[in-house]
């Protein structure tokens, strides 16, 4: 009995890394369009952000930045599970 070529295999694996990291850049471009411009907050704070960046770290995690009643640095706000919209 053969085996494949390791290498054969780990071509076919790393082909689908890159088809999985496209998708996940195209997801990640979604959520800047839907979020960078609102307003948002923790959930159960009261401290209003208004979004001005995404980024997705090495893990696939959708991190959140922004700037406090859109004033001043930008920060660290929170993932989208945390957060919610802030109706005007």
């Amino acid at each position: 009995m053969t085996f494949p070529n390791p290498l054969v295999i780990a071509a076919a694996h790393q082909k689908n890394i890159r088809d999985l990291r496209d998708k996940m850049q195209a997801d990640a471009g979604c959520i800047r369009q839907l979020l960078v411009g609102r307003d948002v907050r923790q959930r159960g704070m009261t401290n209003v952000y208004k979004v001005t960046e995404t980024r997705m770290n090495l893990s696939g995690v959708v991190e959140i930045r922004g700037k406090f009643k859109g004033k001043g640095r930008t920060k660290h706000i929170g993932t989208v599970p945390e957060l919610e919209i802030v109706e005007p």
